[in-house]
């Protein structure tokens, strides 16, 4: 991660490492607005932002998100459901539905915070904004637009997670290898295996949603032989029914392999599963989070 400036209060500008424990939390956001009835793509992206800085504020327990006051969960890491900016209308089942909200969101290292918005509403610039002004990680879904490889003049759009620091640093980011919609996201065309390092000392994993029914790339983050591999802690936003069967199979699947699922889920129905050797502590719960110590 590129760090640029002053650390906070509080949080040290290295990575504490043999650290044995983290507060993290996972955001079931339930979107609200439509395209049409609430204005325009962005119109509704904004009002579900500012529900994701309330969480956000919330589950960190201090900065300008936190306008109830509360003490908070003390979280360092906030994760989002996929699809959870874009409303609560079919945005994704058609591609001209989806792409009003598609946007660039830039490479890993890059400060977006710094970079010029135009004028226009930029959803990863609030993103970052989040998370310097709560003093957090930020893990959300968004839809971005990128230049095809083959034909920069042909726009690809693909489902897109970010990782983002505390300081606004773009951290990683993951394109859905298996996408649900395939006639709305373009596939990527290589596999990607994502990991990202936090200030706080832990190595984080990504991928989304149906992923997790696919071999990869869940086998490479997990395998501690490869070379970006050994991520055991998985931010995972989904868009799932909202089922006993799901949270069964987020259980089991973290049992297997010893590794921690935040699984976010689009309006409940996730948690934060850990099936690792140390397990969770100190769950509490408040404007649709989830917040746990997991230890390590």
């Amino acid at each position: 991660m590129a760090d640029e400036g002053a650390a906070p209060p509080g949080r040290s500008k290295a990575p504490e490492r043999g650290r044995k424990s983290y507060r993290a939390a996972v955001c079931e956001h339930t979107p609200v607005g439509s395209v049409g009835v609430d204005g325009a793509a962005m119109d509704v992206a904004r009002r579900n932002m500012e529900l994701y800085r309330a969480a956000a504020g919330w589950a960190a327990g201090g900065g300008e998100g936190n306008k109830d006051g509360g003490t908070g969960g003390g979280a360092q890491i906030i994760v989002y459901p996929e699809w959870g900016l874009l409303g609560a209308s079919d945005a994704v089942s058609r591609r001209d539905r989806m792409v009003p909200f598609a946007q660039p969101v830039g490479d890993a290292g890059d400060d977006l915070l710094a970079q010029p918005s135009g004028g226009e509403y930029s959803i990863v610039r609030e993103l970052a904004s989040i998370a310097k002004d709560c003093g957090i990680v930020v893990v959300a879904n968004v839809c971005e637009k990128a230049a095809d490889a083959a034909d920069a003049a042909l726009p690809v759009y693909y489902n897109t997670e970010v990782a983002i620091s505390e300081d606004g640093i773009l951290l990683a980011k993951y394109h859905k290898m298996h996408p649900f919609f395939t006639r709305t996201f373009d596939r990527p065309q290589e596999r990607e295996v994502v990991t990202f390092e936090t200030s706080f000392g832990v190595r984080f994993g990504l991928f989304i949603c149906k992923d997790l029914c696919h071999s990869e790339p869940q086998r490479s983050l997990l395998d501690g032989s490869r070379a970006h591999g050994g991520a055991t802690q998985i931010p995972f936003s989904v868009a799932a029914p909202q089922t006993f069967l799901v949270r069964w199979f987020y259980r089991r699947w973290s049992e297997k392999r010893g590794a921690t699922l935040l699984a976010s889920n689009r309006g409940g129905g996730g948690g934060i599963f850990a099936g690792g050797k140390g397990g969770k502590s100190h769950v509490v719960k408040r404007h649709g989070c989830t917040v746990a110590t997991i230890h390590l």
